[in-house]
């Protein structure tokens, strides 16, 4: 950290993620891990969460910090840097923000013009690593120039061949048979997941086609993630192909979605044989898939269940999560399972809130997703997105304002 901020970039499944945990827990650093997701393109959403956050790490400070309300729209620049000069006043010294799945988040988001203020206030003492996978955007180009900012890469971050032959000898080097370590590293390309599914490959076949070359990583990730998910047992793949509809998990939540008792033996299983699934202690372990490996389950459940049973699998793992108060990921599921009474009740639960918490576009997206008929149903609807669009469609907005005014809904 000889600079403020760096930003690390590098495939999936290149160990970004543990370099940083290694790091911060060797050097014993105080810190905040924030992960990024598509909501924080809205920026009033992610100045939303980073408060949250920010309250865990800093919990003497009694007073929240501002949220981004409709009164700051017009002078967000300013909003930004205050907000994080007060953040930054409440952090303790050699404190280190971190910011992971960058990529998650489009190049032109606005959100990247807020995180670039936030690092041109940082005060000495706090430091900044953005973990992505994907090179720093355009609108970070001043703090590069500057030399403010500092980037570690995939050429940094790959395996060597010393690296992968001390990786192979850490998990046994019995397991691999014969297979010498320097085609492992050729076949791998110094990427640390395919070197792990490999070996795995190798444990469990015994045997496996090396020859088959050097393949992109997202095709051979699904391939592997495919050889060992066929050689578990029906009550794993069972367990796994339900949880995958959870983006992220307790024990408890997956066990009243699946109904396994022994949901908490099986991700504890799965994390600790690097079966790619992280946890992150937050309190209570929260577990999640890796985003391949996800997505790859997310196909099995495609192609083993009916559409009848994914829609009810959807449903469930909503409701587990409206229990956790993961409100956003739950609408998003509703949404997939098209069960427009459940996403009408979460919206008039919440409208109030979001709105008041300046997160309009949130809720106009869920408004939105629902049918155009559905509003005749429920005008109480029409109040809701006149309201969502105050702030930025004002025409629109009192135009839904006036049909709800004229059907004398009851809000």
């Amino acid at each position: 950290l000889q600079k403020q901020v760096v930003w690390i970039s590098s495939p999936v499944g290149s160990g970004k993620t543990s370099l940083v945990t290694s790091y911060l827990n060797h050097r014993k650093l105080p810190h905040l891990w924030y992960r990024i997701d598509s909501g924080d393109d809205d920026t009033a959403t992610f100045f939303y969460y980073m408060g949250l956050a920010s309250k865990k790490v800093s919990p003497k400070f009694k007073k929240p910090l501002p949220l981004l309300t409709p009164e700051y729209l017009e002078g967000i620049p300013v909003f930004t840097r205050r907000y994080f000069e007060e953040m930054f006043r409440r952090l303790k010294a050699h404190f280190v923000l971190v910011f992971d799945n960058g990529q998650d988040v489009p190049e032109t988001s606005v959100l990247h013009e807020s995180l670039k203020i936030g690092f041109e206030t940082l005060p000495k003492g706090i430091s900044v690593l953005v973990v992505s996978r994907n090179a720093p955007p355009p609108a970070y180009a001043r703090l590069q120039l500057n030399s403010a900012m500092d980037s570690l890469s995939w050429s940094d971050i790959r395996l060597d061949r010393e690296e992968t032959e001390s990786i192979v000898r850490s998990k046994n080097n019995d397991d691999i048979g014969d297979t010498p370590v320097g085609l492992l590293h050729e076949r791998t390309g110094g990427w640390v997941a395919g070197l792990v599914l490999l070996m795995e490959a190798l444990r469990k076949q015994g045997a496996v086609n090396l020859a088959m070359g050097h393949q992109a990583k997202e095709e051979i990730f699904p391939y592997f993630a495919s050889e060992l998910f066929n050689k578990t047992d029906l009550n794993l793949r069972e367990f796994l192909v339900h949880t995958c509809f959870l983006p992220v998990m307790t024990a408890d939540m997956a066990r009243v979605l699946t109904g396994n008792p022994e949901s908490e033996a099986i991700l504890k299983r799965l994390h600790e044989h690097n079966h790619f699934t992280e946890r992150r202690l937050e309190g209570v372990p929260n577990y999640l898939y890796h985003t391949l490996f996800r997505d790859f389950l997310m196909e099995r459940a495609y192609v083993t269940l009916s559409a009848e049973a994914i829609r009810d699998l959807r449903i469930k793992a909503a409701a587990v999560l409206m229990g956790a108060n993961l409100v956003e990921d739950a609408a998003g599921l509703l949404m997939d399972a098209e069960d427009w009474p459940a996403l009408a009740s979460i919206i008039r639960e919440h409208a109030p809130n979001l709105v008041a918490q300046g997160r309009s576009r949130v809720l106009a997206g869920w408004i939105d997703a629902l049918p155009d008929d559905y509003f005749s149903a429920e005008p109480w609807l029409f109040y809701w997105k006149g309201m969502a669009l105050l702030s930025h469609r004002i025409l629109e907005s009192r135009a839904c304002l006036e049909q709800a005014l004229d059907r004398k809904s009851v809000v």
